[in-house]
Parts: C-alpha cells; structure tokens; sequence
C-alpha cells in the first residue's frame, strides 16, 4: 500500500472485520433474529460481509434496496502537524445503516448494538499497530435517509502513528 493514510485504512478494516459482535450484528439480519441470540451464532467470514454490509472509502448509496444492516468507512480529514509535514492524525466517518425489519434484537436496538461494537473494537486496538489511540467525537443521527432506514455517523480522530 503505498501512503500513511491507506496503510491505516487498510490495518482499520482488518481489525474491525476480525471483530465478532460486530460482524454478527451486520450478518444476522434475518426476522428469526428478533427473538433469537446473535451472538451465539458463529462468526461470519468476512468474505460474506466486506463490500456486501461493510464498505471502505464509501459513503450510503442513494439506494439500498435490501434490508440489512450496513456499515460504510470513510475519511473525513487527514491532518498533518505543519504545512505539508508528515500526517500526524486522520479523522473518519462510520456510517451505520438499519432497515427497520431488523432494527429490532433481544439485546436492544440494532443500530445502538453496533455502535458500542463498534466502539468496543476501536477501543480493543492495541497500540503496537500503526496507530496509537481511537477517540470517539461525536455521534450524529443519519439525517435525509428514507423512513425505513435508521442510522447514526460516528466520527473517530486516529492519531499517534507509529512508522
């Protein structure tokens, strides 16, 4: 991979699609999960959910005609410490998108359940990679969506890269 900015993507994804409860909330979307336990179930390959729930370096398509849970990846701000200096912290923005036929779990809501896996995992990143700390800034409700869709972005600064 050639750039600071796409090796941290790139260590990003990894990390997140090698995080169960996350991907168990993305996959397990049937109607049968509303009174059954997601994480119970197996955990997904991830050949089943990149690019099909899961998207680097995109944004909500106009249209999603599937229900489902979806999760979108993409950068929002790369910040160097001088003008034209070396990256010293990367901004980006996860959107999380729920049809409402699977909003519902035993554990909750399903938009709120992938948000504190989602958080949960950026949280377990351990400081021997690339990067050195996740902060969570703000979440944000998904606004101008279609009414049969619920969602939040959530904006995380990267920062303390290692080489």
């Amino acid at each position: 991979l050639y750039g600071s900015t796409n090796k941290i993507m790139a260590e990003i994804t990894s990390h997140l699609l090698k995080h169960p409860e996350l991907n168990k909330f993305l996959y397990y979307t049937d109607a049968e999960y509303e009174i059954k336990n997601i994480l119970e179930e197996d955990i997904p390959p991830s050949s089943e959910i990149y690019d099909k729930n899961f998207a680097v370096y995109k944004r909500v398509p106009e249209v999603i005609t599937e229900s489902g849970a979806y999760m979108f990846i993409n950068i929002y701000r790369i910040i160097p410490t001088t003008v034209g200096g070396k990256i010293n912290g990367i901004t980006i923005n996860v959107d999380i998108l729920v049809h409402e036929d699977c909003l519902r779990t035993i554990h909750g809501n399903r938009v709120v359940c992938l948000c504190t896996a989602l958080d949960e995992a950026m949280h377990d990143y351990t400081k021997k990679h690339t990067i050195g700390s996740a902060n969570q800034i703000r979440v944000l409700p998904l606004l101008g969506i279609v009414k049969d869709f619920e969602g939040y972005t959530i904006q995380y600064e990267l920062h303390g890269f290692n080489k």
